[in-house]
């Protein structure tokens, strides 16, 4: 991992499928991820 940060973008990186970081002005940064979402289906709900 390229450090552009702290502890937070690790979990980022452990979490999420894609990730990046876009540097806003001379300062800032702002950082974006996907993550995939799986669902699941309480047995007794489905009756």
């Amino acid at each position: 991992m390229t450090r552009t940060g702290g502890r937070g973008l690790c979990l980022v990186e452990k979490l999420a499928d894609e990730w990046g970081v876009e540097p806003i002005g001379p300062y800032g940064k702002a950082v974006w991820a996907k993550a995939s979402v799986l669902a699941t289906v309480d047995a007794g709900a489905a009756r």
